[in-house]
């Protein structure tokens, strides 16, 4: 079996690097990645991804093989017929890795957000429970909170069981602005999606969708407390204010500076 040694893969990418002339950052462009995940491949933390290593080669001038083994080959080298079959075997098994630990940190969010949805229902019906039995107050009066579970709840859906992990590869070669998958649409106005930014993009909407389900209940049932003591309108503008900044805010901000960080 073919092993890949990842120290001597980034010393030989640091020295082809070197002798291109390139940064990190210009060979990170390039490749449309960010340069800590060049800087990551160079000091032996990882390997690039499959779809990576033959633009790689192509901006290095070696060929595939030369790059996993670590070396040129002399011009009247060829490669064992074995040797290569490993080296195919090897490509395979990492891509072949790459997709299981895709899938499962992809079920894991499902799990995670089912989890959060029945608690998030539970807090929502207890808190209805409450006021409607105990404190003779129509919890409806303060819906604005709703909006927390709501949102979380839809994108959640999308992000854990809608949208792909993976952008088409058009979305590294250019510079696109708007995502649609299905009845999903975002278009997030200065931030470009490709591949290097994208799986940060799912993870913030992940942990924002699932915190805003937990917090949700939590949120309306003050709301509700508050409401019920206090007559007007006050807490209910109030409550309509503060909801619809915190949820845009909490939202998109957090979103928008790992699309920038990561693009």
């Amino acid at each position: 079996m073919f092993e890949i040694d990842k120290k001597e893969f980034g010393r030989f990418l640091s020295e082809l690097r070197k002798e291109h002339g390139m940064t990190q950052r210009e060979l990170a462009e390039k490749l449309f990645v960010s340069d800590k995940a060049v800087s990551k491949w160079e000091t032996g933390g990882s390997i690039p991804d499959v779809a990576l290593l033959m633009p790689l080669a192509k901006l290095l001038d070696i060929t595939v093989p030369e790059l996993l083994e670590c070396r040129r080959y002399e011009a009247t080298e060829q490669i064992a017929p074995e040797k290569a079959d490993a080296m195919m075997n090897t490509v395979l098994q990492m891509s072949d890795e790459e997709r299981i630990q895709t899938e499962r940190i992809r079920k894991r969010s499902q799990s995670w957000f089912m989890v959060c949805a029945i608690l998030s229902l539970l807090g929502m019906l207890g808190t209805y429970y409450y006021f409607t039995q105990f404190c003779g107050y129509n919890p409806m009066e303060q819906s604005m909170p709703l909006m927390f579970p709501i949102f979380g709840l839809c994108f959640g859906a999308c992000m854990c069981f809608g949208v792909k992990e993976k952008l088409p590869g058009y979305y590294d070669e250019n510079k696109i602005s708007a995502y649609s998958d299905g009845p999903f649409r975002m278009n997030i106005p200065g931030v470009y999606f490709n591949n290097s930014n994208w799986k940060h993009i799912i993870r913030v909407f992940r942990i924002w969708s699932n915190a805003a389900l937990l917090t949700g209940p939590v949120v309306w049932f003050l709301a509700c407390w508050f409401g019920s003591r206090t007559e007007g309108m006050l807490v209910f503008t109030i409550s309509a204010s503060v909801t619809g900044v915190v949820l845009l805010a909490s939202m998109f901000i957090p979103v928008y500076i790992v699309a920038k960080k990561y693009e």
